[in-house]
């Protein structure tokens, strides 16, 4: 009677443990590279690639891209039926054409024996692999050295054709026989395995050892082997009719189950106790005719099934703590907003939608209860005693007795508006709460009395300061003081008598926060507020107002921050990412979502409650969890290998070797290097390091191909990098150095014949200067005697030369003294110049000239332009003839005449320095003094000072 108790107890345990088994389904189309024909085989190799066998060929999967092997060996695969991976880089592949071996590297493909359809291989010994196909009644054996690259194949005849191979614990060899019956081998000989009556129309599709039972599976059902009579038996089912199944594979998984995948039901799941249950449901996106089933390393599940589609299973099952959601529990919404533990360790779970729940003696208990007539939108709560404060979106204040569990409406009215939206609550003493709301602003609310005051502004010095009306997040600090935070208007700070003391906003001069879109405040244990907003987190201290800043161009992490919570030296927080922690001594971050496990953060992290500083309750888009904080550090540093790093050269792939030499004029390559990890490699980015180059980081972001090409002869370490988004501390790398040779005219032993023969030239090409320096000196000397000679005789002739200089400058000098008296007349008036100059026809073109100058003095625009239409000649002839009749131009003289006439009207002493500099012809005075101290060394007041005095 226990028995069947038990195993009752058992099969109602694993049906509904199927039932509320979390699963995330992805199904991969034709735009991520998937191979659009019918997958007969997937396998995985020790690199952690998956490998699929397709009707025109392999391709493997890294978990971003799909690579058609046929790409990079001359021999093309086709009808690709089996696939098996011997060592850590060989890929057996059976095609009808023969079977093939497969480099997991370079992708070379060699054939092994061809002409032969095979359908099946099998591991016999780690070194030998048996096979055989449709149409042939051979079983093969080939025997491999993986030292010497060496293959020997030997086969054993049956007298029927062999589908499909089977090595069970007994090493017993069981041939499934085409096209309906099954044969097996054993230390005795070959024997007919009886079939029931109806095995004419059964189809073997595959057989597998499972809890030390034989299964084959048929198109009309699980079949199991009786060893006492020698024969397989129908497995019967519980509501399903065994017979009805259309079993396609078996895979046994590594948590011990049998996965059992269907033409016509999806995937079933065999337990060692027995019994058959589906673990996908029937709403589900995943056809139910699958065709082939393999679960990787990381223990997901690979569907290939009807249409050509490939499918990924992963099943969500939160590896610590706690997890509910409305599929695993009693929770009334997955959508949660707040969390809150109470001094009676209940962990209060407000929703938005489905009201408030609770769980009473959490973390210990984990039942769900749902608290009756609450409101649905819950945004925060807060203790007092015996009663718990409760702010709603929509409904305004409650209280809860903790007691009783009942909850009372507590409703608040500033004239006849009702406050709805309560964002906060900051209990200021026994009888007056604080309240911050979306739309209303500030509210005081009287516990006893139940009015309500709505604060809108308050004093601040001189000024007053407005309180917005969206407000976020109200907390007070070791000093009594009251932050208030808000969408748009920054941190207020205020006293107990609720006078302004600090304002933080960016109006306010080096009193700036990361964004004056306040989420949450929280106090340290050193007195510390820190700020939570929309573009990071900003750390005051509440003594001096100091400011830290923690913007998201630094911490990316930090953007959108809803919450924050502290434990020891870490601080914990809610943001649009995840959940993030924040150590504050080694200023580094982790970010945590449902990808790394805590399922409950679907899209987002909402809210989270420190339980006795041990556990972590973290609310999110689907649920609740609830962590052991101690567990999170070994969830948020996966082990990251690289394994699958390709280098590729020209189209070929370089075979894998820690280092690589290659040719100079093949000197561009293309390194790939991803992350096998199907479920976190879009959170993966890459880098690299050339010491060759520069010993700073190369970021590449979420790509992990690196492009090196033209690389210079040298040798050169790369180190690759890679780790998960926000986890600082989950880096690992992989180094290897690349050896780029030379071309011959830059190797050594070339450079040292050159040096060699370069210093045999010099030697030769030194004597053989030499010799020719003492003949060029012979030749020298005897044109130094001759030159001497020559130069006697120009010494003489040089003396004649020079008495003609001397004369030629007596003429300059005489001419010199004549130009100077020219210049005393001009330098007179008109009439003076009548009488003193001879008429000659020169001498009257300068007598008009100073005329004209004189009559227009005072004209400040006159021209060299206007003197030669007034003289009937051309501007080149006035210059000409001024030139060389006074050796000056005549702007020269212009100016001169203006300076000499101001020069006596100053010496006449009736006129202001002013007057004269206008009448001159000169429209600044500053300009006048400095061409009249250019002309006499003074300015006009120190010349007039100087005539008078003396």
């Amino acid at each position: 009677m226990r028995s069947i108790l038990f195993f009752l107890f058992i099969l109602v345990w694993f049906v509904s443990h199927a039932q509320n088994q979390e699963l995330y389904l992805q199904t991969f189309t034709k735009q991520q590279g998937v191979p659009q024909h019918k997958i007969t085989s997937i396998t995985q190799d020790a690199n952690g690639r998956l490998w699929f066998g397709t009707s025109h060929g392999v391709y493997t999967f890294d978990g971003y891209n799909f690579i058609d092997i046929n790409n990079f060996s001359p021999v093309k695969l086709s009808e690709i039926h089996c696939m098996m991976q011997v060592a850590d880089t060989v890929m057996f592949v059976g095609t009808s054409m023969g079977l093939y071996k497969i480099h997991n590297h370079t992708y070379t493909t060699t054939p092994i024996l061809t002409q032969k359809k095979i359908t099946s291989i099998i591991h016999v010994t780690p070194n030998t692999i048996a096979f055989s196909g449709i149409g042939s009644r051979n079983l093969y054996r080939c025997t491999f050295d993986l030292t010497t690259q060496s293959y020997s194949i030997d086969s054993t005849e049956y007298p029927h054709e062999i589908t499909k191979i089977y090595r069970d614990s007994k090493q017993r060899m069981w041939l499934l026989n085409s096209p309906h019956s099954i044969t097996m081998q054993d230390s005795r000989g070959i024997h007919n395995i009886a079939l029931p009556s109806n095995s004419l129309q059964l189809l073997l599709s595959d057989i597998i050892e499972y809890s030390n039972s034989l299964l084959l599976g048929t198109s009309h059902g699980l079949y199991m082997f009786n060893e006492l009579e020698q024969r397989f038996e129908l497995f019967s089912m519980e509501k399903t009719r065994s017979s009805e199944l259309f079993i396609t594979d078996f895979e046994l998984s590594k948590n011990g189950n049998l996965y059992i995948s269907t033409d016509n039901q999806g995937i079933l799941m065999y337990t060692k106790h027995g019994t058959i249950v589906p673990i996908i449901p029937n709403n589900s996106s995943i056809h139910n005719s699958v065709f082939t089933i393999y679960e990787d390393s990381l223990k997901n599940l690979w569907l290939s099934t009807l249409g050509n589609n490939l499918q990924y299973i992963r099943f969500i099952k939160q590896p610590i703590g706690n997890y509910w959601n409305t599929n695993l529990s009693n929770l009334t919404e997955n959508l949660v907003k707040t969390t809150y533990q109470d001094s009676y360790s209940t962990l209060w779970i407000g929703t938005d939608g489905g009201g408030i729940c609770y769980i009473p003696n959490s973390p210990t208990h984990t039942t769900v209860y749902e608290l009756a007539n609450s409101p649905k939108k819950i945004m925060t709560f807060e203790q007092q005693g015996n009663t718990l404060w409760v702010g709603t979106y929509v409904n305004g204040l409650y209280a809860i007795d903790l007691k009783t569990k009942k909850i009372i409406p507590h409703p608040i009215y500033i004239g006849k508006t009702a406050i709805q939206n309560i964002f906060d609550i900051e209990i200021l003493d026994a009888h007056t709460l604080l309240l911050a709301t979306l739309g209303t602003g500030l509210i005081q609310y009287d516990i006893f009395t139940k009015q309500a005051t709505h604060i809108h502004t308050i004093p601040f010095g001189k000024e007053t300061f407005r309180i917005d009306a969206f407000l976020s997040s109200i907390c007070k600090d070791n000093y009594g003081n009251i932050w208030i935070g808000g969408y748009g208007q920054g941190i207020v700070v205020c006293n107990a008598h609720m006078e302004a003391i600090q304002i933080f906003n960016e109006f306010t001069q080096n009193q700036t926060i990361t964004n004056d879109n306040v989420y949450d405040l929280k106090l340290d244990s050193k007195g510390q507020m820190w700020i939570a907003t929309w573009q990071g987190i900003t750390k005051v201290n509440t003594q001096s107002y100091t400011i830290t800043q923690y913007p998201t161009q630094n911490y990316p992490a930090f953007s959108q921050c809803y919450s924050m919570q502290w434990s020891k030296q870490t601080l914990w927080l809610a943001t649009a990412e995840g959940l993030v922690s924040f150590d504050t001594l080694r200023n580094t971050t982790q970010t945590y979502s449902d990808k790394r496990g805590i399922y409950s953060l679907a899209s987002q992290c909402n809210h989270i409650t420190l339980v006795d500083n041990t556990w972590l309750v973290a609310s999110g888009n689907n649920g609740v969890s609830v962590i052991p904080i101690e567990k999170l550090s070994t969830l948020a540093k996966p082990q990251l290998q690289f394994r699958a790093i390709t280098i590729i050269q020209h189209g070929t792939i370089v075979p894998q070797s820690s280092h690589i030499q290659l040719p100079h004029n093949n000197n561009t390559l293309r390194i790939v290097f991803p992350i096998i990890d199907f479920v976190n490699n879009y959170d993966i980015e890459y880098s690299y390091t050339i010491t060759e180059e520069s010993k700073d980081k190369q970021y590449l972001g979420s790509s992990y191909e690196l492009q090196l090409t033209n690389m210079s002869p040298g040798t050169y370490t790369i180190t690759l990098y890679a780790r998960y988004k926000q986890h600082s501390e989950s880096e690992t790398s992989y180094t290897f150095t690349i050896t780029i040779t030379p071309p011959f005219w830059q190797t050594w032993w070339f450079q040292l014949c050159i040096v060699i023969i370069m210093c045999i030239t010099i030697f030769y090409s030194i004597r053989l200067r030499l010799y020719r320096m003492k003949k060029q000196a012979f030749i020298l000397e005897q044109k130094v005697t001759e030159r001497t000679k020559e130069i006697l005789s120009q010494k003489e002739e040089l003396q004649v030369q020079t008495e003609k200089l001397q004369e030629i400058n007596d003429e300059l000098l005489r001419t010199n003294s004549e130009q100077s008296k020219l210049f005393e007349i001009l330098s007179k008036k008109a009439e003076p110049l009548q009488t003193v100059l001879p008429k000659s026809h020169d001498e009257e073109l300068l007598e008009k000239t100073m005329i004209y100058i004189h009559e227009h003095i005072s004209n400040p625009n006159l021209s060299i332009e206007d003197i030669s239409n007034h003289l009937c000649i051309t501007k080149i002839q006035l210059y000409r003839k001024i030139k060389s009749l006074t050796g000056l131009t005549p702007i020269d003289i212009l100016k001169t005449t203006r300076l000499k006439v101001a020069e006596e009207m100053l010496l006449q002493n009736k006129y202001s320095i002013s007057e004269i500099c206008f009448h001159v012809g000169f429209t600044e005075p500053k300009y006048f003094s400095k061409c009249f101290k250019e002309q006499y060394s003074v300015s006009p007041s120190d010349f007039l000072k100087n005539k008078f005095i003396h």
